[in-house]
């Protein structure tokens, strides 16, 4: 008879007193959550230990003091990846948490190949657009998305406006590529924040309203273009977030893009709809 077995039949012989399976409980559920943390650091370490970037300053800050002393007191964070990608090269990883990992992407190439893959799966391509993201307060804060919810959450909230939006972004993605692909042959430099932030407008004006970004007014494009430069953080390189941060409100607010809609996009919607 295994040893398992003969746990099993002492059990049945012997039922545990109410006590006993309480203390069990309490003793048990604290392991549990306990091997389910480690288990999302050790993955964390697991992506980050492939891909060059800096150490950690400690394991719960991460490379947080070094991310805010590059931005300074303006938040200007183009001083970061600047470094970043000086010192490590076209991709790297940087921690904002124990499990807050961040990859950055200097090279056109490779975010050329993170917007073709991106586009094949329109969930991802939420998420890439950091500001259609998850974890915007917009969309994790009930009582937040009340007085702020436009035309634009609405058409977010369906199934089909965000395949719809995948379609486009799969479009504009190819789009891109291409582009990039020109400026390779002629010798160009690519300015990656414009480029991206010019592909992330087309994706919202065309996926959700079915208007072309060249065809808005002045004033609407000037008010994308701001609330995507806000988006990105005020960076000159590209970060996706490959894993979802819990240790510390702090990191997440870092890494959330922006908290509402710009009056724009209420603009841009068709006529007779307004904000709700």
């Amino acid at each position: 008879m295994s040893t398992a077995q003969q746990i099993v039949l002492s059990l049945l012989n012997d039922p545990p007193s109410e006590w006993s399976v309480a203390t069990w409980s309490c003793f048990s559920i604290p392991l549990v959550s306990l091997a389910a943390l480690l288990g999302i650091y050790l993955r964390s370490l697991h992506i980050g230990n492939r891909i060059p970037g800096p150490p950690s300053d400690s394991l719960l800050s991460g490379n947080y003091p070094e991310y805010r002393r590059k931005a300074g007191a303006n938040r200007n964070v183009s001083a970061f990846y600047e470094w970043l990608h000086e010192k490590y090269g076209p991709v790297a990883r940087y921690w904002l948490g124990p499990s807050s990992l961040w990859i950055s992407f200097s090279d056109p190439a490779a975010v050329k190949d993170v917007l073709q893959n991106a586009a094949e799966r329109p969930p991802m391509m939420k998420q890439l657009l950091q500001f259609l993201g998850e974890d915007n307060q917009t969309f994790k804060k009930q009582e937040f998305a009340r007085p702020h919810r436009t035309v634009l959450l609405q058409h977010l909230a369906s199934p089909k406006a965000l395949l719809r939006l995948g379609a486009v972004a799969r479009s504009v993605a190819e789009k891109t590529a291409a582009a990039w692909s020109v400026y390779a042959e002629q010798g160009l430099k690519v300015d990656l924040s414009a480029e991206l932030t010019a592909a992330a407008a087309e994706v919202m004006t065309q996926g959700l309203f079915g208007e072309p970004f060249e065809r808005l007014s002045a004033e609407d494009k000037e008010g994308f273009v701001k609330h995507l430069a806000v988006a990105a953080d005020g960076a000159t390189k590209w970060s996706t977030k490959v894993v979802t941060p819990f240790w510390n409100s702090g990191y997440r607010a870092a890494a959330q893009s922006s908290t509402r809609s710009p009056a724009a996009c209420s603009r841009t919607a068709a006529p007779g709809t307004s904000p709700t």
